[in-house]
């Protein structure tokens, strides 16, 4: 008799990772795991305590997920920034179940956007742009607090398919050069 195959924390998490990615959080269970697997939810609940730990999980390799997809450059744009806003915005339409659960299910770590912009590892994103508006930083902060509001609403109703993706006229309305 062939030996049972050892069911991994690794391969749990891809699985978890792919059922959300797929169909939702909502739709993540010991028991769609352990289908996806083929397995029992024995080795499931083994690594992973309770549901919630293995979507606290989940979150991260998401998250992970999402800033390497953003930060992945085209160089069609030109501008960091705007590549990162249309990167954001594409991932939405892209990947809505990730999206909507790294950012509209109540996980998303930062407290708010003031406290994403305070962040040490943002400070020389915004001195750079600060430097490209030949402003000061409190300005820079303000500029991209707006951007930031635009750009997240955009891909929010991307996400909820109330409005067509469309790059160029998402380009347009992040640029100012587009009216609704």
């Amino acid at each position: 008799m062939p030996p049972k195959t050892k069911i991994t924390k690794e391969m749990i998490l891809d699985a978890a990772f792919e059922i959300t990615r797929r169909s939702g959080i909502d739709k993540l269970s010991a028991r769609t795991i352990s289908k996806e697997l083929n397995c029992s939810t024995q080795p499931i609940m083994y690594n992973f305590p309770t549901v919630e730990s293995i979507r606290r999980t989940v979150y991260i390799k998401a998250d992970e997920f999402h800033m390497q997809y953003i930060m992945k450059p085209t160089g069609r744009f030109g501008h960091p920034l705007l590549e990162i806003a249309v990167s954001y915005i594409r991932f939405a339409n892209e990947e809505t179940n990730l999206f909507k659960f790294l950012f509209r299910s109540g996980g998303f770590s930062v407290q708010s956007v003031k406290d994403l912009i305070d962040e040490s590892a943002f400070a020389p994103v915004l001195e750079k742009l600060a430097a490209e508006l030949k402003s000061d930083l409190g300005y820079a902060k303000e500029y991209f607090f707006a951007k930031y509001l635009m750009v997240h609403g955009l891909a929010c109703l991307i996400a909820d398919k109330a409005m067509p993706y469309d790059e160029d006229l998402i380009l347009n309305l992040i640029l100012g050069t587009q009216s609704v």
